[in-house]
């Protein structure tokens, strides 16, 4: 059996959902000297637990960079797997999986590239309400806005332009992702179960890019504070598989770990 989970606001949280924890909580993530996302004490010893057991693999919007600063990877937790970029990349034993990589490229090949599409969309991406965008790893485009206030016209435009380029366009929370169609969470998923010869999945998740494995899985894990638990609800498909914490925030994963040691043991 297979655990493959999303990181940020599923198992891993910014500082601001400190303030909902009442319970002890250790960092996870250093960025510029700042300890800026953390996990319970409980999560970790739960995460460190399953992981023994099953084989369990990260699987995150993050890029190589970003997921690299997760020091838990690093110290506490010994990984075969990571999906990381979306889907895009396999890190197998720390390494580019290439014949994955390979596959990735000469799908990129068919439609013009992040950079070519920034031109394209730079109507949106240079707009006062956007904060900042990057190009990830030469596959995707993701903005952050100041707030959840946009232009409604300028959205529906961005997505015209990218549906016709190729590109999917997703809102989460204040990120905005232009990302290839091609690439999602649950065909790398697919494939690395095919290599372990695994055809049992468990996976957890709390956004939108979190749909496809989540409704391809054997059971879904959803944070009760997740986008899925509200805005896309109904776009799960196998709802009666789906476990919703009672928990809310960072103690949110505690929650779900549990459930999920629990259909392992």
């Amino acid at each position: 059996m297979i655990f493959a989970s999303d990181l940020d606001r599923t198992l891993i949280y910014s500082n601001k959902f400190l303030e909902q924890a009442s319970t002890n909580t250790i960092p996870v993530e250093l960025k510029d000297e700042k300890q800026i996302t953390h996990m319970t004490e409980k999560s970790l010893k739960l995460l460190k637990l399953i992981s023994e057991k099953i084989l369990f693999i990260p699987t995150t919007t993050r890029s190589i960079e970003q997921f690299h600063r997760i020091s838990i990877f690093n110290d506490s937790i010994s990984l075969k797997y990571a999906v990381v970029d979306n889907g895009a990349v396999i890190l197998k034993n720390g390494e580019v999986d290439l014949y994955w990589q390979d596959y990735i490229l000469s799908q990129m090949n068919s439609i013009i590239s992040p950079i070519e599409l920034i031109e394209h969309c730079r109507f949106f991406l240079e707009k006062d309400y956007v904060n900042s965008f990057r190009c990830c790893d030469s596959l995707f485009l993701y903005a952050v806005l100041k707030n959840n206030n946009m232009n409604v016209d300028d959205f529906n435009k961005l997505i015209l332009i990218s549906e016709k380029e190729g590109y999917s366009v997703t809102k989460n929370n204040r990120k905005i992702y232009i990302i290839p169609k091609f690439i999602n969470k649950w065909s790398p998923l697919k494939y690395i179960m095919e290599i372990e010869k695994e055809d049992k999945i468990i996976t957890a998740g709390d956004s939108y890019l979190d749909l496809p494995m989540l409704n391809n899985s054997m059971y879904g894990m959803i944070p009760s504070h997740a986008e899925l638990n509200s805005t896309y609800r109904e776009n799960i498909v196998n709802d009666k598989s789906i476990y919703y914490t009672k928990e809310q925030g960072i103690l949110a994963s505690d929650d779900f770990l549990e459930k999920v040691f629990e259909l392992i043991s």
